[in-house]
């Protein structure tokens, strides 16, 4: 496994809210990916063609970025892209999000490759789910493999271990909302065995 610190090694603080190291992140992270997948590959012990990449929240929204067909993050002369993704509540799972980065054209056509999954809490009202839920049917229409699970009552961060659910102020977004974020027992558990099970369909040799 490898973690990609990608707020830590540029000095940033959270990236969460609209400062202009947010428009960074969303810049730059697709390429921190990338560059990941390439030093793993450059392992002798890695099979280049069986790499997965799973990212949470606003790494769910690189995963998106990054693995969208097109994608400008996408190096020349990769030996193999990611075998498969999982993204977590991710943000900018939404065409009109979407839009305001890669262009309207491109997010109203949005697709991938790469076998998808994406988990989201039906509750969330952080990274709200029916934009989302509209957003991956959208994509799947395209004929892009992609699955997504949403989970009754859940809200963000619902695979945490036993944290309670709680306001975050510090994060009110530019709307007004709060966002609210806890663990849900039954989402956690089910999350627990489903990725898993998706990457080793994607991931073990057959």
């Amino acid at each position: 496994m490898l973690i990609v610190d990608s707020a830590g090694s540029r000095s940033f603080g959270e990236t969460c809210t609209g400062r202009p190291e947010r428009r960074v992140m969303f810049a730059e992270r697709p390429r921190d990916a990338y560059a990941a997948l390439q030093y793993l590959q450059a392992q002798p012990f890695v099979r280049a063609d069986r790499v997965g990449v799973v990212g949470w929240s606003q790494g769910g929204a690189t995963i998106l970025l990054a693995a969208r067909t097109g994608s400008s993050a996408r190096p020349a002369g990769l030996k193999a892209d990611f075998r498969a993704a999982v993204a977590l509540y991710p943000g900018l799972c939404d065409t009109q999000l979407q839009a305001s980065l890669i262009g309207e054209a491109a997010a109203r056509g949005w697709t991938t490759a790469i076998p998808l999954m994406v988990l989201q809490g039906a509750a969330d009202n952080w990274t709200p789910a029916p934009r989302c839920e509209e957003f991956i049917a959208g994509v799947k229409a395209r004929g892009a493999p992609v699955e997504f699970k949403l989970y009754p009552n859940a809200y963000h961060t619902f695979d945490a271990p036993n944290m309670a659910l709680h306001p975050l102020p510090a994060y009110r977004m530019a709307n007004g909302v709060v966002p609210l974020i806890g663990t849900d027992e039954a989402a956690r558990a089910d999350a627990l065995v489903r990725v898993p099970e998706f990457l080793a369909r994607y991931l073990k040799d057959r």
